[in-house]
């Protein structure tokens, strides 16, 4: 929206360029809305004279187009008309460009003239009703064109016999990714490109090697880790922790980077011997520096154990964190 300063008026105008979807023709008009104020800001009411012109430069210049609309209804200001109303538009107006809307209301012209950009310039479009049958060749055409077969005269080309071919006539040469569409079945072979993506797969894990007495109840204590380089990670980790007694408690463990939190989870055991239970955590890890990531676990509790390896089991794989790399 653009204020056009004068003498007697000032107008606040903005453009609308409709997006008329026409068949046939090319439409020789277009729409503009403005609004009318006079010196002090006012809006103005009535019914005015408007001379619309088109110029080549911001200022003199040639005029290439005029058309004088005599009984335009401005109400509280607002104002709605078609260019191209008395004096259709045509493509020759924006051949170039550089053009220039002027306005004058009775005897007072407005300024500056508004610049003209994009979509009046669709009229352009009107001049591809001059080509004749026969006369687009190659350079006309779009590497991206989507022509019809019948509508490609095949006769004395190369292109004569290529109706009857098929996959089975390409022994040489690269297919291009974007032709492999469709299902696919029997003898077909898969890039290695997409094995190495498989190859690079990272993943590591780390199991805590003794049992950690969280002396202090409701302090954080850490478990195993994992040392990360930058990149997005699936995070998995289980903490198990509790009493070799019938001791009622309850724990929470996490996965963290000591300054962000990634997940989180709580348990209270049945207070049997033994009181212990185990907590599964999941989380999505991005990471832009490299980066500790580690288990910690608390409890209520002084003196919880964080366990290393479950009663009956052997290994210890009772308390653990692992990351995949993902992306």
């Amino acid at each position: 929206m653009k204020n056009l300063n004068i003498k007697t008026f000032s107008m606040i105008v903005f453009i609308l360029f409709s997006s008329l979807v026409v068949f046939g023709a090319v439409p020789d008009k277009m729409n503009f809305q403005g609004r009318l104020l006079d010196a002090n800001k006012n809006p103005k009411s009535g019914t005015f004279s408007m001379v619309f012109s088109i110029w080549d430069s911001e200022t003199g210049g040639t005029q290439i187009w005029s058309e004088t609309q005599t009984n335009v209804q401005v109400t509280n200001g607002m104002f709605s008309v078609q260019l191209g109303a008395v004096n259709g538009l045509t493509a020759n107006v924006f051949s170039n460009d550089t053009r220039w809307l002027q306005i004058q209301i009775g005897s007072e012209v407005l300024s500056p003239r508004e610049r003209l950009v994009t979509s009046p310039y669709s009229f352009r479009a009107s001049a591809a009703e001059s080509v004749t049958a026969g006369a687009i060749t190659d350079s006309e055409v779009s590497d991206t064109a989507n022509i019809s077969w019948t509508k490609i005269s095949k006769t004395g080309s190369s292109l004569a016999d290529l109706a009857t071919r098929d996959a089975g006539d390409l022994n040489s040469g690269t297919l291009p990714s974007a032709r492999l569409n469709g299902n696919y079945f029997n003898n077909v072979k898969v890039s290695s490109a997409i094995y190495a993506d498989s190859a690079a797969l990272i993943s590591t894990t780390s199991a805590l090697s003794s049992d950690i007495t969280m002396a202090t109840a409701g302090t954080w204590y850490n478990g195993p880790s994992v040392t990360l380089a930058p990149g997005t990670y699936l995070v998995t980790a289980q903490a198990t922790m509790g009493f070799l007694a019938a001791t009622a408690h309850y724990s929470c463990a996490r996965i963290t980077d000591d300054t962000n939190h990634y997940a989180s989870g709580q348990q209270r055991p049945v207070a049997t011997n033994p009181a212990v239970g185990t907590i599964h955590l999941s989380a999505i890890v991005t990471l832009t520096t490299t980066t500790t990531i580690r288990l910690q676990g608390v409890s209520n509790t002084a003196n919880c154990l964080m366990r290393a390896q479950t009663s009956y089991a052997s290994g210890n794989t009772a308390t653990q964190i692992t990351a995949v790399k993902i992306m």
